[in-house]
């Protein structure tokens, strides 16, 4: 019985616990993936001046009210640096480029965007991004589908 009444606090424990050991959103139904998405403002991020390959920051991960899975980063993609690996998603992906110049591959069809451009891949499409130019290219992501997000 005493064992018993400890079960309540033990499974609210458990996701500080895998946040704290680093286990934290490693699956697409993980707790982190279904917490809800609160309104309000979201701290931005800046890479380190020197650096090589992606760096990123993500702002939210979540659902929203409408159980609608919803997650928004920003990427930074050092120039050289290799594109993500080709994938798809059961969820949408939109990007919106901030500075430089990028490739986005949908379905096997390159496409260039510059500072304000957006493209979008929808649910199923083939795709990776990867820096097109000379400099440092960022641009923000956000991912939305039904139920979590999960890659």
């Amino acid at each position: 019985r005493s064992f018993a009444a400890l079960l309540p606090a033990l499974a609210a424990s458990l996701p500080a616990l895998a946040e704290q050991n680093g286990t934290a959103g490693t699956g697409p139904a993980s707790s982190a993936a279904e917490q809800p998405i609160e309104t309000g403002v979201y701290a931005g991020f800046k890479p380190p001046a020197e650096f090589t390959g992606r760096k990123g920051h993500s702002f939210f991960h979540g659902m929203l009210p409408t159980s609608i899975g919803c997650e928004a980063h920003v990427s930074y993609l050092a120039p050289g640096a290799p594109h993500e690996p080709l994938e798809k998603h059961q969820h949408s992906e939109i990007w919106l480029v901030r500075e430089g110049k990028v490739e986005l591959m949908l379905d096997g069809t390159s496409h260039m965007l510059e500072p304000g451009d957006v493209g979008i891949a929808v649910a199923g499409t083939m795709h990776w991004v990867r820096n097109a130019g000379d400099t440092v290219a960022s641009y923000f992501v956000i991912e939305v589908g039904t139920g979590p997000i999960g890659h």
